[in-house]
């Protein structure tokens, strides 16, 4: 629901982005990389379309900039969540030297929570 109404709210790169949430959580199984993936273009197209002004192009830095703003303390940590979760998924990493090695099915599952409360924060924000 979040996700078509935020689709028909929208224009250009963040209307493609609520239809990219739309295709992936609405399938059956999707893959752990894919919801990583939507995990990180979420974060950046959020903090993007709520920058003031030239964002940085380090996304760690767009949500801390978020946070000068006035955006909450929680809705700052789903944000770093979804940029964390997304980067386990896009870079090669030494696995072997951490505990655990690999993202499970727990993390996912907190991975899609926290796409749900930024979609919805989004949706939210858009509206005035």
């Amino acid at each position: 629901v979040v996700a078509s109404d935020l689709r028909a709210r929208t224009a250009g790169l963040q209307h493609r982005m609520a239809s990219e949430m739309l295709d992936v959580v609405c399938r059956e199984s999707p893959p752990a990389n894919e919801i990583g993936l939507l995990a990180r273009r979420l974060a950046e197209v959020v903090t993007d379309s709520l920058h003031e002004g030239r964002p940085s192009i380090d996304l760690y830095q767009k949500i801390e900039g978020l946070a000068q703003r006035g955006v909450s303390p929680w809705v700052v940590n789903y944000l770093h969540t979804l940029r964390v979760i997304g980067n386990e998924v896009v870079h090669i990493r030494d696995r072997m030297a951490r505990r655990p090695e690999f993202i499970a099915d727990d993390d996912v599952a907190v991975c899609l929570f926290c796409i749900l409360r930024v979609a919805r924060f989004w949706q939210s924000a858009l509206q005035g």
